[in-house]
């Protein structure tokens, strides 16, 4: 779990740093690693986290083809394996950790998929 980590956010620190919207609107992607700060209906905030330290809050938009899910460990032929399973927005709490693949657009920021820890 904890490469997992280490290698979410070492990609996050380097698609961070390409982000950059075109003139003509074309989405580009990116992603971060953080926390909930708040879930809307149509709506997910987070707080980033870079080097350590939180950033400035993230507004994405939540769309029909948003992907949510929540990862969790399981004993299986003696090995400890990480498990996804679906989950929906209205499931998810303020402080619960998460990583997201995001579209960056003009208009707004757009949710493409989750993964969180389980809440406490």
């Amino acid at each position: 779990m904890k490469r997992f980590s280490i290698g979410l956010a070492t990609l996050a620190l380097v698609l961070v740093a390409r982000v950059a919207v075109a003139a003509d609107d074309k989405p580009t992607f990116s992603v971060a690693e953080g926390k909930i700060d708040k879930v809307g209906k149509d709506t997910l905030m987070i707080q980033p986290r870079v080097s350590g330290k939180f950033g400035k809050a993230i507004t994405l938009k939540l769309t029909g083809t948003t992907k949510l899910h929540t990862i969790s460990t399981r004993e299986q032929g003696g090995k400890t394996v990480v498990v996804q399973r679906e989950t929906e927005a209205k499931d998810l709490k303020k402080n619960q950790e998460i990583a997201v693949i995001y579209a960056v657009k003009k208009d707004g920021n757009i949710l493409l998929t989750a993964v969180v820890k389980p809440a406490d």
